[in-house]
């Protein structure tokens, strides 16, 4: 992994398509940022 990337994985590892897929992921694509975790309701909290 680049310096300036990231490697991706999702929650549901058998199911998701993530990094382990598609290879690492360059910063300047990434959008957004998580903030908040909502489920399970057990769990939520602020980021």
């Amino acid at each position: 992994i680049g310096s300036n990337q990231v490697f991706l994985i999702g929650d549901n590892r058998p199911m998701s398509f993530d990094s382990r897929s598609f290879g690492p992921v360059d910063l300047d694509v990434i959008v957004g940022k998580a903030v908040v975790v909502i489920w399970p309701p057990v769990d939520m909290q602020l980021l």
